[in-house]
């Protein structure tokens, strides 16, 4: 009957009731919250009262002082350190493979240097050559020409 009650209500819109214990919890829309320290102290009061000290502080000691999502376990502690360390692993894992791309790098750059220069050497022996090329085809016009104005000349100053 209590089960049919639940559904019935919950079926018209109505929220199921919270227990005690999730109220103390501080429980609200499925996530837990603590309780404040006067709260708590409210409820201690309260529950000695009606159960007895004893009582009341066992089952105070089943509420959480701070919300359970900010408590640091050993256990949460050494699974955060596991995660830590395989991270670092993976990154000097990459840091080595890194190093090993730069070491590649680097000889290529070596590689492309000494191809380089050997390019510059050649292009500059090239132009030395034409320029030797060029010069000697000057100074063979420039020999040509001096001898044709020489010659004319002579030739203008015979027949005047």
């Amino acid at each position: 009957m209590v089960t049919q009650l639940l559904t019935t209500s919950v079926e018209k819109g109505i929220p199921p009731p919270r227990t005690p214990l999730e109220i103390w919890h501080g429980r609200r829309h499925g996530g837990r919250v603590a309780i404040s320290e006067a709260a708590r102290s409210d409820l201690y009061n309260g529950l000695s009262q009606v159960l007895g000290p004893e009582r009341a502080e066992t089952l105070m000691s089943a509420i959480p002082l701070h919300d359970l999502d900010e408590v640091a376990t050993k256990g949460g502690l050494a699974l955060l350190a596991a995660d830590l360390r395989s991270e670092m692993g993976d990154l000097r894992s990459e840091m080595g493979d890194l190093r090993s791309e730069m070491g590649d790098l680097r000889s290529e750059m070596a590689g492309l240097r000494a191809e380089l220069k050997t390019d510059l050497a050649e292009l500059r022996a090239d132009m030395i050559t034409e320029i030797g090329a060029l010069r000697s085809s000057m100074t063979n016009w420039m020999l040509t020409l001096l001898v044709t104005i020489v010659g004319a000349m002579a030739g203008i100053s015979f027949l005047s």
